[in-house]
């Protein structure tokens, strides 16, 4: 029986890993989309102007990997 309970255990934690991997993929996509429109409407006053579009994937993917690898422990 602690096979059985150890195998639904396990799945139970990829599942809430791919859960976990999806929503903060989601996230990722929603603040690049809300950090474009800034950039289109308030580049005048420059809301963050030192970052390229690049650096904020870059960022964004070490985001998503440290949440997945958080809710992989």
């Amino acid at each position: 029986m602690d096979g059985v309970f150890g195998m639904g255990d396990c799945l139970v934690r990829i599942h809430t890993a791919l859960v976990m991997k999806h929503l903060s993929a989601l996230l990722a996509w929603f603040l690049l989309l809300f950090l474009s429109i800034c950039d289109r409407f308030y580049r005048p006053v420059g809301i963050y102007s030192g970052i390229q579009k690049t650096d904020l994937l870059f960022i964004l993917c070490i985001v998503h990997w440290a949440v997945i690898s958080f809710f992989m422990l």
